[in-house]
């Protein structure tokens, strides 16, 4: 008896992780416009993109959207719903400015609930930490250490 409980609580993890993977693929999806899921995992998602860059998507063990990141802003495509600007608006907000991002980049939310995509970039000479707000593209930038 002890043997066929264990047996389906086993199946049923089972079955609920496959039912949570196919979710999260879902959503992430949803996210990157016209991407493929090349890997699942129980709470990441990686879709290759099809400027053929890859981004990894997250997701918190209730099934909500927790992270989103990349390693090439000029190719990746991410396109938040939950009212947050787009990676590609988040990168003009920041070139409007003068501000010069390059390469990773990361959508998370922080402690207070507030949606930021991180980026780095270089200004005169100096490497630089940039945080664009996801809601209202609000630029904050600082010296990296």
């Amino acid at each position: 008896m002890k043997q066929f409980i264990t047996l389906s609580a086993i199946t049923l993890f089972t079955l609920s992780s496959q039912a949570f993977a196919s979710e999260s693929s879902e959503t992430a999806l949803k996210m990157i416009p016209g991407g493929k899921v090349i890997q699942e995992k129980t709470r990441e998602v990686m879709v290759l993109t099809p400027n053929q860059s890859t981004i990894e998507v997250e997701f918190k063990r209730n099934g909500k959207f927790e992270e989103a990141s990349g390693d090439n802003l000029e190719k990746d495509i991410l396109v938040p719903d939950m009212g947050l600007i787009s990676l590609q608006d988040a990168v003009a907000f920041l070139k409007k400015e003068g501000k010069t991002p390059i390469g990773e980049w990361s959508l998370e939310e922080s402690l207070f609930g507030n949606w930021h995509y991180e980026f780095e970039g270089v200004e005169a000479g100096k490497k630089m930490d940039y945080q664009v707000d996801a809601k209202t593209g609000k630029i904050k930038s600082e010296i990296d250490d």
